[in-house]
């Protein structure tokens, strides 16, 4: 439950920060969430330049919120539970934006890590902020220039509290809906108490919002959440007519904190929204022929002051070009893990699809269900022009605006990012214009507007559902184990012979080297021999093989999979520890060179002499022959096949036969699945975890005895999906038997023609 320890930490230090800063004595503000969030990461992002790093940050945000408290004590804000205060309201909305978010954990029956195989990127995120508690600003996991406000707030509250780096991250992004809903209460001040509850809801948990967090990104959420608060903050500014200390504080660490949270990149939103708030007063003053020429110059000075520094810093800002959004400028494609464009009218908060970054086939719900969303946020942009609620009008046209001029000039990817930022800041138009209509009207158009807003309010709820149950979390299997070899692999050159993008963060103090996707600070990518690189997969699995021997001499250990499907390691190797996944050997002496022929993702091959590997008086080990059933072998029980080759879904199960001589049987098998298998083959029964990691490497299901030769029915069968889940996709890959009752021999060169060869030395 730590976990939500941390939320509730994150959102006490926001909150307590924030009022001290922006609420007025005796007075409430709900600009306090955001800005104590923003003002928490530029202390721990601050502190974390001086001495004792991750403990100074610690103490340094422990400091400010003793000072915090003092303010608010003296101050006298301390909204009052008891008469309906503004904590009274806000604590159930907080409590079921909470409740909503955990929809991952309750349909994966687990918490852990968001996002995994979606969207593996809190692996380095997590080695950054760990890294940051000792070395502070030196720590270099992720690029040069990477915005790491985020990374030192979990950093500061990971050493504060002894909460760990993964939990922290998993608690920011529980925490960023709850303070956008607070948020949201800014202006959610009129209606219907229980509507305008399921309105501050939904605005903090609009469908990319909620896709987002689902897939474990933070830094376009975060944004979101600062944009929305500067441009609520610019509102209390321009209907005060006055920029004292403490609204200029609301507007410099709203922006900051979007600086901090996601590059100087952040500052267009801000810029572009007082630049065009300052366009529409400009417009309102000449049409009225009221002459306020002061007040008018002053916001467009701000505006065109704000926008030129931006530019320029970009243009001096090395990074942004060189490796940050703006190396991106003009290329065409999609990147990270997008499909494609995304489609626009996600952004209005509706959108009935699990996976937001998919196209969509033309059905008869989806036009319904987007009108209503676009009635509902244009309805909304019409309303703060009619009642003159310019600055949320300017935010929204910002955000827009922002989007249209990414599309066509860059990645679908970055533009996707400028949809997420959108995405509040145009729900909460929407439904704050439909609370203000339906209270100002008469009964009968009251309840008309009143239906269409709970229709809105129903189907965007819907839709952030969708997206939050389709998380995948990670499991408590072959990732997490490996950390069990971290005290003995620490400081070492290791080899990870997986593909899993975790483990860099498993193994993290290891000086590790790999074949996982990501290259980073914790760990080096490397490449296959290209005789180990064939596959009836995307990516082939990895063994001893897949490295030359020059290169093993390298390293000290060798982390592996636990299967019997892969190539002999070398004499000279030592078993030092064993997981129910993996395995960790240590290198004793230098290894020797030896050959392989063609054998893909196998251990071995069979050894054609006629194509002239019968060569000198050298050796050859030979082992038995594994039986292999490929991914296109399964079949349903019926014998027909799966909707694609291994894919099968909840309630589901496929089968495959092995034909198996007498013996004793190593069945492994590679898989992708969020919920726990059964398996069954021959004697053979047993549960096999959920594993979304690693699609390519193979790991050990158990034995089975063989008396003698036969055909062996291998069953896998996906449990029924329970009502709270969605269809859990399931997908199979090459299911192997390996004999392990005769490991194998060493034999002259010569009589291993047209047998099992693992590996070879043609001698002299």
């Amino acid at each position: 439950m730590t976990v939500y320890l941390g939320t509730l930490m994150i959102c006490l230090i926001s909150l307590v920060l924030g009022a001290a800063v922006c609420c007025p004595s005796g007075g409430w503000s709900w600009l306090a969430p955001p800005v104590g969030l923003a003002a928490a990461m530029l202390i721990s992002l601050s502190a974390m330049a001086l001495p004792g790093e991750g403990t100074t940050a610690a103490a340094a945000v422990g400091v400010a919120l003793v000072i915090s408290a003092v303010v608010l004590w003296r101050q006298r804000v301390a909204p009052d539970f008891a008469s309906g205060g503004p904590l009274a309201e806000g604590l159930p909305i907080a409590a079921m934006v909470l409740a909503f978010c955990s929809l991952p954990f309750l349909a994966n029956g687990r918490i852990g890590v968001l996002g995994v195989s979606m969207l593996d990127d809190l692996s380095f995120h997590m080695g950054q902020a760990d890294a940051m508690r000792t070395l502070g600003l030196d720590a270099h996991v992720t690029s040069s220039g990477y915005p790491l406000g985020p990374h030192a707030l979990v950093a500061a509250l990971a050493e504060g509290t002894g909460i760990g780096v993964g939990d922290g991250f998993t608690a920011l992004l529980l925490s960023i809906p709850v303070l956008t809903a607070l948020t949201a209460l800014t202006v959610l001040d009129r209606g219907n108490p229980v509507l305008r509850s399921l309105g501050a809801v939904v605005c903090g948990t609009p469908y990319l919002v909620s896709a987002y967090v689902a897939e474990g990104a933070f830094k376009e959420p975060l944004l979101a959440l600062f944009f929305l608060a500067f441009i609520l903050g610019l509102r209390d500014v321009h209907r005060s007519r006055r920029l004292d200390p403490r609204r200029g504080a609301v507007l410099v660490l709203t922006g900051g904190g979007g600086a901090a949270a996601f590059g100087i990149a952040a500052l267009i939103w801000p810029a572009l929204g007082v630049a065009i708030l300052g366009s529409i007063e400009l417009f309102d003053r000449r049409r009225e022929r009221v002459r306020r020429k002061a007040v008018v110059a002053r916001v467009v000075l701000g505006a065109g002051l704000l926008a030129a520094a931006v530019f320029a810093l970009s243009l001096r800002s090395r990074e942004f070009f060189d490796s940050g959004p703006g190396q991106f400028v003009a290329t065409k494609g999609t990147g990270g893990n997008y499909a494609g464009q995304l489609n626009p009218f996600e952004a209005l908060g509706i959108w009935p699809y699990s996976d937001f970054r998919y196209g969509v086939a033309h059905n008869l719900v989806l036009g319904p269900v987007v009108l209503v969303a676009v009635a509902v946020v244009l309805g909304g942009v019409m309303w703060c022009r009619r009642h003159r609620e310019s600055a949320l009008l300017a935010g929204a046209i910002a955000a827009v605006t922002v989007y249209l001029v990414a599309r066509p000039v860059t990645l679908a990817y970055f533009s996707g990012k400028a949809l997420v930022v959108a995405a509040p800041i145009l729900t909460l138009t929407g439904v704050m214009a439909g609370l203000a209509a339906a209270s100002g009207l008469n009964s009968g158009r009251r309840r008309v507007v009143t239906g269409g807003l709970i229709m809105y309010l129903a189907l965007a709820g819907y839709s952030s559902a969708l997206a939050l149950r389709a998380s995948h979390v990670r499991p408590s299997g072959p990732g997490p184990d490996l950390a069990a070899f971290r005290t003995i692999v620490q400081g070492a050159r290791t080899l990870y012979l997986g593909r899993d993008n975790f483990a860099a963060w498993d193994l993290r103090g290891a000086k590790l080297f790999g074949y996982q996707g990501y290259s980073t600070g914790l760990i080096e990518r490397l490449t296959e021999r290209p005789a180990k690189s064939r596959t009836d997969r995307t990516r082939a699995a990895v063994d001893i093989d897949s490295v030359g021997y020059r290169r093993l001499n390298a390293f000290r250990y060798v982390v592996t999979p636990r299967t019997a499907f892969a190539s002999s390691l070398p004499v000279n190797y030592r078993l030092l520890r064993s997981t129910p996944w993996h395995l960790l050997w240590e290198r004793r002496g230098l290894v020797q060179q030896r050959l392989i022929l063609d054998e893909g993702e196998a251990p071995g091959a069979v050894l054609d002499c006629e194509r002239g590997n019968r060569r000198g008086t050298g050796s050859a080990f030979v082992r038995p022959r594994p039986v292999t059933g490929p991914v296109g072998g399964w079949r349903t029980p019926g014998g027909g096949r799966p909707p694609a080759p291994g894919v099968t879904s909840s309630g589901g199960s496929l089968v495959q036969r092995l034909r198996l001589g007498a013996g004793i049987w190593d069945l492994s098998m590679r898989y992708l699945s969020d919920v726990p298998l059964q398996l069954r083959a021959g004697t053979l029964v047993r549960s096999l975890e959920p594993n979304i990691e690693d699609d390519s490497s193979f790991f050990t299901a158990g034995h089975i005895t063989r008396t003698r030769g036969g055909s062996v029915t291998v069953e896998v069968a996906v449990p029924e999906r329970r009502r709270i889940d969605i269809e859990r996709t399931v997908v199979l890959g090459t299911v192997v038997a390996t004999r392990v009752d005769r490991p194998g021999r060493v034999v002259p060169l010569r009589t291993a023609c047209g047998r099992y060869v693992d590996w070879f030395d043609p001698g002299r």
